[in-house]
């Protein structure tokens, strides 16, 4: 290896130092060019360095054999779900990676899954998808456990592929009694401890369980791709509150995130959260009432709908009739005789300003909307 890479024995070691140092977190460790720790992790990170790090056109080309192609439309039929094809290539990956990891069976460590195991084992759709990779792997006439399921279903779990099962909420085991109470505290942190509604809340377990199994399941983080920049997905006061609730997560699950997986995580709750208002939002009016030009007044306009052309079941009046959520003017006296929850007068052109100043009383608004509905629940 000294001579492949061309480096004397002192700096070699300095280099399996320094990998060792940042594999700390995924409680991982190089030695003897072998990856050595508790196998779950093990797997989470190959599938993170993979995900992230390789190119798309190359695992596409690898990973794209009958087999592993065949038993995802399995997968799919047994559980009676519908893969995208950029899930399809997180499956294979998951699965190109599970078989490679054959070559090292003998020295798999599995020690630390086993309590998860037996919470799992009497579950239904472990059953399914332990089934389905036995009659798999049986063409490979290598021996395997049930700690492969294990994996698989975490997996799943993490990529908000498959969300909890109705059965194993009704069974309430371990696994799943600690899944609910800690989604129930994300909830309660983004303020929607209440929500019961039958057509999201399936969807919504999906996302919050993909939240919390990461926490506690996987170790670590790499995170390649630029995160969302929180600012684009909520204000500040919200923003504090996601940090605050996965610092708590944090503590709940005796684990130290880096802080990469703190942002992370922090977005994709933000992103729930935001997911859920958009579900609940009804119709956001606007009203526009300008009196300059109608050059001016046109561009204002088009500039105007244009900043809020991002934001969910936004629609635009002009007539005293109705009831805004929000009326943009250009002088106050015109607003009169209207009803509205927010004014907003211009105090300029299509300006960065005005920008900023049109989404904070937009923000403002749908949050207060959004309060409002969580009351009435």
């Amino acid at each position: 290896m000294m001579l492949e890479l061309m480096l004397s024995e002192a700096s070699l070691f300095r280099r399996f130092k320094a990998i060792n140092q940042l594999l700390k977190e995924f409680d991982i460790q190089l030695k003897n060019k072998k990856l050595i720790g508790d196998e779950k992790q093990i797997r989470f990170f190959y599938y993170q360095f993979f995900s992230q790090s390789y190119p798309n056109e190359e695992l596409i080309t690898r990973l794209n054999a009958p087999a592993i192609n065949n038993l995802i439309r399995v997968i799919e039929k047994q559980l009676q779900t519908t893969f995208s094809q950029a899930e399809r290539w997180k499956v294979g990956l998951w699965l190109g990676i599970m078989e490679a990891r054959f070559d090292y069976r003998g020295s798999q460590q599995h020690e630390a899954s086993y309590h998860l195991l037996k919470s799992l084992e009497n579950e239904a759709m472990f059953q399914i998808l332990r089934n389905i990779l036995g009659r798999y792997l049986s063409r490979f006439a290598v021996s395997w456990s049930d700690y492969e399921t294990v994996y698989f279903y975490l997996f799943l779990l993490a990529e908000g592929l498959i969300g909890p099962s109705e059965e194993g909420l009704s069974q309430k085991s371990l696994f799943f009694r600690e899944i609910e109470a800690l989604n129930e505290e994300l909830l309660q942190a983004i303020g929607d401890s209440e929500r019961k509604s039958a057509e999201t809340s399936v969807e919504l377990g999906v996302f919050l369980t993909s939240v919390t199994i990461q926490a506690l399941y996987i170790h670590g983080g790499i995170i390649a791709f630029a995160e969302f920049q929180p600012q684009s997905v909520a204000n500040e006061s919200l923003i504090v509150v996601a940090q605050q609730a996965i610092e708590q997560l944090e503590k709940n699950v005796n684990q130290s995130f880096s802080l990469e997986k703190k942002q992370h995580l922090t977005n994709e709750l933000l992103l729930i959260r935001q997911w859920i208002q958009v579900k609940q939002e009804k119709a956001f009016t606007v009203g526009i009432l300008l009196t300059q030009s109608r050059l001016r007044s046109g561009f204002l306009r088009r500039f105007l709908i244009k900043e809020l052309a991002g934001y969910p079941n936004i629609h635009f009046d002009g007539t005293k009739e109705k009831d805004y959520d929000l009326l943009i003017v250009d002088h106050s006296e015109i607003s009169e005789g209207y009803r509205y929850k927010k004014r907003l007068i211009l105090t300029g052109g299509a300006t960065p300003f005005e920008e900023e100043r049109l989404h904070q009383i937009v923000d403002e608004i749908r949050n207060e909307n959004l309060e409002s509905e969580l009351e009435k629940i």
